[in-house]
């Protein structure tokens, strides 16, 4: 019995490391009338699952240009940075493609592979672009998978504001289970948009910044995409939380963390995340301002924020009809000039009970300016008493509950 017990556990040991190890077992949740695009995925490919109902156009860069297949068929040549574009699969008749049944009214499939037509060179950008010659276009990838290791620029990937979005992108996959981004000075860098609206998204692999000499660009990356879990590795740390902005991601595990807002209020915003759960990990860059609203799902919190003597604006708050109840307690700089747009802190339906409320006044700095803290429906606002109530008024401060 002890050595089949033992045998067993070795067994057990073994695949457990294989399936960990082993790439193409890093999304299971492949509709089952998919192929898997993954098996015999040749390296410094990119494979794309596509929807015949909708149009699918790309571009992508490599030295010698890329070639596309589908199927396993060569479909055509492209030069570096060309547009490949299928505006209509109707009249696509070279190969059958396959049968599919999910998501729902889907009844055939192609795989497209995408590869450097020059042997040794690698695909170094890629991006969804429209067929059609404006508008917004709903494309019809299901599923990508990069079998790649070198790094790739991935702004707009899948989505832009104004040309694209693949709404039914169901996973990104990678060899590794890896993606090695690709970062560059401005804002739309990194995987800027790159998920955006992608509303049946379910799986990421692991995104690794090729280097932390620029933040990425993470502005609506994640909005509408209801991935359960980011994981986002080598980043440079001033990304800030608009990457979570109306995204419906539960944990966004960030390794060097993410800055508490901006030096503009839009850029600092953090809202509409309905689904999040945890709140990221914050570094220690200095920010002026912040908001965090309609956050419902959110694990309590506590921030201390009294390093950060440059704050203007400070907002983390819920409505009546959307509390936040996570900011149990909030520290702020006694020295920070809290100059910003009224109310300059505002922690309105939360659950700072009376002693956080207490001691968030006793750390505030003295004003001249009228600036408002506003603590309406929050947890221990209607249980302060009135000597504590003043406290704000005797530094300058309108208190509003």
């Amino acid at each position: 019995m002890e050595k089949f017990l033992t045998a067993n556990i070795a067994r057990k040991t073994l695949l457990t490391s294989l399936l960990t190890k082993n790439p193409i077992c890093s999304w299971r949740g492949k509709p089952a009338s998919w192929p898997d695009i993954r098996t015999n995925a040749e390296d410094g490919h990119i494979y794309l699952l596509c929807d015949t109902r909708y149009p699918i156009g790309f571009t992508a860069t490599a030295t010698g240009g890329y070639s596309v297949k589908i199927d396993g068929l060569a479909y055509a040549d492209y030069e570096t940075n060309a547009q490949f574009s299928m505006a209509d699969w109707s009249g696509y008749t070279d190969t059958t493609g396959y049968t599919i049944d999910y998501p729902e009214g889907a009844t055939k499939a192609h795989i497209i592979d995408i590869l450097p037509q020059t042997v040794g060179e690698n695909i170094t950008v890629f991006k969804c672009s429209r067929t059609a010659a404006s508008g917004r276009e709903d494309q019809g990838v299901l599923w990508a998978h990069f079998n790649l290791t070198n790094v790739i620029k991935i702004t707009y990937a899948f989505a832009s504001e104004t040309q694209v979005k693949n709404a039914l992108l169901q996973a990104v996959t990678a060899k590794n289970n890896l993606i090695k981004y690709k970062v560059e000075n401005g804002v739309q860098s990194g995987f800027y948009s790159s998920f955006c609206d992608s509303t049946f998204l379910e799986y990421l692999p692991i995104l690794k910044a090729e280097n932390q000499t620029y933040p990425s660009g993470v502005y609506i990356a994640f909005r509408g995409a209801p991935v359960k879990k980011v994981i986002i590795k080598n980043n440079n740390g001033e990304e800030t939380m608009s990457l979570i902005n109306s995204s419906k991601v539960e944990e966004f595990v960030i390794e060097n963390g993410l800055t508490l807002g901006s030096s503009t209020s839009s850029q600092g915003d953090a809202h509409g995340a309905t689904k999040l759960k945890k709140f990221p990990k914050i570094n220690d860059n200095k920010a002026e301002n912040f908001q965090m609203y309609n956050c419902p799902a959110l694990e309590p919190v506590n921030i201390d924020d009294r390093f950060n003597d440059i704050r203007k604006l400070f907002r983390f708050y819920g409505t009546s009809t959307t509390p936040t109840p996570a900011l149990t307690s909030l520290r702020v700089s006694s020295s920070a000039p809290f100059d910003g747009a009224s109310p300059q802190i505002k922690v309105d339906y939360t659950d700072m009970n009376r002693a956080a409320l207490v001691q968030l006044f006793n750390d505030l700095p003295t004003v001249s300016d009228g600036q408002i803290i506003s603590i309406v429906g929050a947890t221990g606002a209607s249980d302060l008493t009135e000597e504590e109530a003043l406290i704000p008024d005797s530094k300058g401060w309108t208190l509003t509950r």
